[in-house]
């Protein structure tokens, strides 16, 4: 018989986002926690996206793609996550997304 994951969180706190159950959820691609996690980190990761593009001077309508591909990315590659502190998951997106918008940018002089 397989141990219950736990129930769906109603709140979603660091603590819970980092508990190594909560990650194994992730990495087995349950939808609900990636929703909690989505939910939870979403407007972090929004403020963190628009800090980046001002900084580099890159068009703020880039945002919604950014954060797609950022949210996309973490699903797909989740198996390289590592659960430590609760900061490294936001640390983690936020590699992510400045990443993304590096590359982005590049592409879009080379043309």
């Amino acid at each position: 018989m397989q141990p219950q994951d736990p129930a769906p969180y109603d709140v979603c706190s660091d603590e819970m986002i980092f508990s190594r159950a909560f990650v194994a959820r992730l990495k087995r691609r349950d939808l609900t926690a990636w929703d909690k996690a989505f939910t939870h980190y979403q407007t972090a990761l929004q403020q963190t996206i628009r800090s980046t593009l001002s900084k580099s001077q890159l068009p703020a309508e880039w945002l919604t793609s950014i954060e797609h591909r950022t949210w996309l990315t973490a699903m797909e590659k989740i198996g390289e996550f590592q659960t430590g502190r609760s900061s490294d998951f936001l640390l983690w997106l936020n590699a992510i997304q400045h990443n993304l918008i590096k590359a982005t940018s590049s592409k879009q002089r080379r043309h």
